[in-house]
């Protein structure tokens, strides 16, 4: 009887999990700065093709699992453009957060993630921003950057610059399939 008690627990939590995960969609920066607010793991928030000026970062601050990231991508790949002063900022205690599918060409340095966050992932984006700075900052440990365009720079900066806290440097990144 202990034994099916148990396995009964585990299959309500589990169910539990994917039950309360959701898709929301959104098609301004406020819809968006809310639904991120709201954001639990295994969301899936899924942003409306067009023009996103930004005057300041939208900051991302939750947490997702390895089993239940928490993504926030375009609705079709590079049709859901970030400009403006202002980028995705990923701050600690951030981990298991998605970014995917966005054309970034708002102001160079605002694409991040920060010291303090783990397992984020930045997949199949387009990053093309004016001016001086890095296309894109890496700051906490265990993220990864694969599938992404980093194109027509002529300015200083890295396309990707890997930084840290203090003396420590960002750890275990995986950086692939990048062009």
């Amino acid at each position: 009887m202990m034994k099916y008690s148990m396995l009964l627990l585990l299959e309500v939590s589990i169910c539990s999990v994917e039950v309360s995960a959701k898709e929301i969609h959104v098609s301004s920066v406020e819809e968006l700065r809310a639904a991120i607010g709201n954001a639990s793991a295994g969301d899936v928030i899924v942003v409306a093709d067009g023009e996103y000026n930004l005057t300041e970062d939208i900051v991302v601050d939750k947490t997702g699992t390895k089993a239940h990231a928490i993504t926030i991508r375009a609705e079709h790949t590079s049709r859901a453009e970030v400009t403006g002063d202002g980028g995705f900022r990923i701050v600690a205690p951030a981990s298991h957060i998605i970014v995917s599918g966005f054309r970034f060409t708002h102001a160079a340095s605002r694409a991040r993630t920060e010291s303090g966050t783990t397992f984020c992932r930045w997949t199949q984006n387009v990053f093309e921003t004016p001016g001086k700075g890095d296309y894109l900052t890496i700051g906490g440990s265990d993220h990864e950057i694969d599938s992404n365009v980093f194109q027509n720079k002529n300015s200083l900066g890295k396309f990707i610059a890997v930084r840290g806290k203090g003396s420590q440097i960002a750890e275990r990144l995986w950086i692939h399939h990048n062009y």
